[in-house]
């Protein structure tokens, strides 16, 4: 029978390619050339590999140059990882297994606990966003500042602006509103709870009328808030507002009162 070449395993060492001098299929016995990586012994136990099969077997005999091995096809079944080792050996590889299996899950961990750490140091305190809170008849666009008191609190200060035109009757303000705010994961982003309250100070002007007037509101909303970006997030919500109203022989705007409110906004992390 011609030379073939096979995979030769040895315990826990790298695998070889070997030559096969000759094969004698009615007893099992193959000869190989010993590999130049090393010296197959007397006893040790091995498997062999070739493209269709795996048998493993034992070194009956071997000299420098070659080895005769005696191949049991029966413990080709427990060759599934295409290593067989003796019965001496097996605990302690079972043990390196174990540890190995320790050790893997302990830099598993670890991992974990870096990325924590890193995003904890990368994610700033504070979060400014521009937007806008609207109803059915009325938008007050916005900025909003927030500065993170704890993981999943923050404090916010929403400036509204009022900037509204209509049948020569110009509505123009601004105003401050405090709010505390609850996400359900770290650093600004999740499941959005935003409880608020302020005031507001009001231009109402029309043809020969000219007046000033300050509003009170409270406000709370649930929404989510995600992050775009390292930097960036988007966030949404709805909610209700109320807003005290006032006497004016002009016009009323038209988020006076108990109102449906919607938010959106882009913010920055810095």
């Amino acid at each position: 029978m011609g030379k073939i070449s096979l995979i030769l395993l040895i315990f826990c060492l790298p695998a070889w390619a070997v030559e096969v001098i000759s094969i004698e299929e009615d007893t099992g016995l193959i000869a190989v050339r010993q590999p130049r990586e090393g010296t197959l012994s007397k006893g040790e136990n091995i498997c062999v590999v070739s493209e269709h099969t795996t048998l493993c077997g034992e070194v009956i005999s071997a000299d420098s140059q070659v080895a005769h091995v005696h191949l049991d096809e029966k413990s080709a079944a427990a060759a599934h990882k295409d290593i067989v080792v003796s019965k001496k050996l097996k605990n302690e590889i079972v043990s390196a297994e174990a540890s190995l299996k320790t050790l893997q899950r302990s830099i598993a961990a670890t991992k974990l606990e870096l990325k924590t750490i890193e995003a904890k140091a990368n994610k700033a305190s504070w979060e400014i966003s521009a937007g806008t809170g609207f109803g059915f008849d009325y938008f007050l666009p916005n900025i909003f500042l927030q500065y993170l008191v704890s993981n999943h609190f923050t404090l916010g200060l929403r400036a509204p602006i009022v900037l509204n035109s209509s049948n020569g009757t110009s509505i123009t303000g601004s105003g401050a509103a405090l709010s505390g705010n609850y996400y359900s994961r770290d650093f600004m982003t999740g499941f959005w709870v935003q409880v608020g309250a302020g005031l507001v100070f009001l231009n109402i002007a029309s043809p020969g009328v000219s007046e000033t007037h300050m509003s009170y509101l409270v406000n709370g909303t649930v929404g989510w808030r995600m992050r775009l970006s390292h930097k960036v997030t988007l966030g949404f919500s709805g909610g209700m507002q109320y807003s005290t109203s006032f006497a004016s022989t002009a016009v009323i705007p038209n988020f006076i009162g108990a109102k449906p409110l919607f938010t959106v906004d882009i913010g920055y992390n810095f």
